[in-house]
């Protein structure tokens, strides 16, 4: 289904990973995919190899991204690209050889309409954290997207947090999904 989400990665103070996904968006899709991969770095020593990995990628430019892009199999020779990979940029990032160039899209959390989640594993904090769009109030100071907000009164915000994790102590699937479920009933 068509639920547009950020799946960001943060390391050494900066982002490093910011892919715009698509499809499957919410937390049973790309929140548990992400889930996933962070019980699979939990460990310190493959969150470490995750980390050197992460450290590799760069800002593709958008000569690159055309020169990419511009060819019949691109999406299968370039999946970092497409906006069809979503959350399993985790997974190629971390299953890569080479450096790999990504599109910087961490501007989309500041979306209130179209961004509708975020996850993001911090690798400065030991955290995986969730995030719901459709943000109708204004994050507070220190809030990870404020820096997003314009500063004129909005319509909609930044995503907001709705909860946390630290990587040492992942949820449940229960725990993880119930953490969203008052969220994405008020919603619907």
């Amino acid at each position: 289904m068509g639920t547009r989400h950020l799946t960001a990665v943060f390391l050494d103070g900066k982002y490093h990973v910011a892919q715009y996904g698509q499809w499957d968006g919410y937390p049973e899709g790309a929140g548990q995919n992400c889930l996933n991969f962070a019980r699979a770095i939990a460990e310190k020593s493959a969150r470490a190899k995750f980390a050197d990995k992460v450290r590799k990628c760069s800002w593709a430019t958008q000569k690159y991204i055309n020169n990419k892009t511009s060819h019949e199999n691109w999406q299968k020779d370039y999946p970092e690209l497409s906006r069809d990979t979503g959350s399993d940029i985790l997974k190629i990032i971390n299953d890569s050889d080479r450096k790999i160039k990504l599109v910087n899209e961490l501007e989309f959390a500041a979306d209130g309409v179209f961004c509708e989640w975020a996850w993001v594993i911090d690798l400065d904090s030991n955290t995986f954290e969730g995030f719901k769009g459709l943000n109708n109030q204004p994050l507070s100071k220190g809030d990870r997207f404020k820096f997003l907000e314009t500063g004129d009164k909005e319509e909609f915000y930044p995503a907001r947090l709705i909860t946390k994790w630290e990587l040492d102590n992942l949820p449940t699937d229960e725990e993880f999904l119930a953490s969203f479920k008052e969220v994405t009933e008020n919603v619907n």
